[in-house]
């Protein structure tokens, strides 16, 4: 992940390349450009480019990596290279894109079968404490049978007083 407190140090470290390379590229490179860099970097921080070792194997921030290659695509590339660059710019991002997507859909996949596991659960403690019970509906025979009697009842009880 870039950091805006690395980019002191990245100039810094841009400065450091930039004067160890031909000086028809660095010319290539504007001179607000490079103002800039010198204006924004941090004069305290040490960086050493070790000549002995192959530039792709130097200890470098991502930050300086990040501004080289805007350095390169922007004033270094020709027209075709600029163009296979946007490219794999272009799918790095899609890739980036989906990655998150998936996660996302991974996220909320698990999430919905946490949801389910739980009213689930709950379900079941709902339907263990229920008891079932058996509906009859009365037929019209029994129905009238019945008003019979409450009929004698409440005469029985009315009687009584």
């Amino acid at each position: 992940m870039l950091k805006v407190e690395n980019y002191p140090y990245a100039f810094k470290e841009v400065c450091e390349i930039l004067k160890n390379m031909n000086r028809e590229d660095v010319e290539k490179i504007p001179n607000s450009y490079i103002n800039m860099i010198k204006n924004n970097m941090d004069d305290n921080y040490e960086f050493i480019l070790d000549n002995n070792t192959e530039f792709e194997k130097q200890e470098l921030l991502k930050e300086t990596k990040v501004i080289l290659a805007d350095i390169y695509l922007n004033y270094w590339a020709d027209d075709e290279q600029k163009i296979r660059i946007k490219q794999k710019f272009k799918y790095d991002i899609m890739r980036e894109e989906e990655k998150k997507l998936k996660n996302i859909y991974t996220d909320e996949f698990s999430n919905k079968n946490q949801k389910l596991d739980s009213e689930e659960k709950t379900r079941n403690e709902i339907n263990s404490d229920i008891q079932m019970v058996e509906y009859k509906k009365e037929n019209i025979f029994t129905k009238f049978l019945n008003k019979i009697k409450k009929i004698f009842s409440k005469n029985k009880s009315q009687r009584k007083i």
